[in-house]
């Protein structure tokens, strides 16, 4: 189950990579393409945003109902009185079209976005350069990325490692793919 998963992330990832790389080739900056990108899934965001506005506008037309329903029932804790009172509230969702999981959709949608963009952004020569940061060799996998670094002078721990990676490979062009 874990491996279809990752499969997924991935697959959404790579998707998203593709975006942000077409948001590059439009900047040609990796800041002002992060901007482009964000402002590109906000765009993309907004119906399902207006979705959950909608139903949080219908929650708070329905809770004084809702809590005249509860008030009725006040102060007596019996199985049978909480269960009529839980079939009238949801009576009254049902007659007004209220549902209350429609406001979980939106972020589902989200967070199945939120984590394949967290690994795009935080690896650009991944999915902006589409460079392999692992290479399976016979039984080991051998991170290229620890290579790269070193070949090109870059301190690892430096979280702006890749972009400084990209920078010199674009500046440096194939002298710089001679080095690795």
């Amino acid at each position: 189950k874990k491996k279809q998963e990752k499969k997924m992330f991935n697959l959404l990832a790579k998707l998203l990579g593709y975006v942000m790389k077409g948001c590059y080739w439009l900047t040609n900056n990796y800041v002002l393409a992060l901007l482009l990108f964000a402002l590109a899934m906000q765009i993309l965001m907004c119906p399902l945003g207006i979705k959950q506005q909608k139903n949080m506008v219908k929650q708070a037309a329905l809770r004084p109902k809702e809590k005249a329903i509860r008030n009725k029932y006040r102060g007596r804790n019996d199985r049978v009185t909480m269960q009529k009172m839980q079939n009238e509230i949801m009576d009254l969702y049902k007659r007004e079209g209220y549902s209350q999981f429609a406001g979980c959709l939106p972020l589902i949608v989200q967070m199945l976005i939120i984590f394949p963009l967290y690994r795009v952004v935080i690896r650009p020569l991944e999915f902006l350069c589409g460079i392999a940061t692992e290479v399976k060799v016979g039984d080991k996998t051998v991170d290229i990325l620890n290579s790269i670094y070193t070949s090109l002078g870059i301190d690892a721990k430096n979280s702006t490692a890749q972009i400084s990676v990209i920078t010199q490979l674009k500046e440096g062009g194939a002298e710089a793919f001679n080095k690795l």
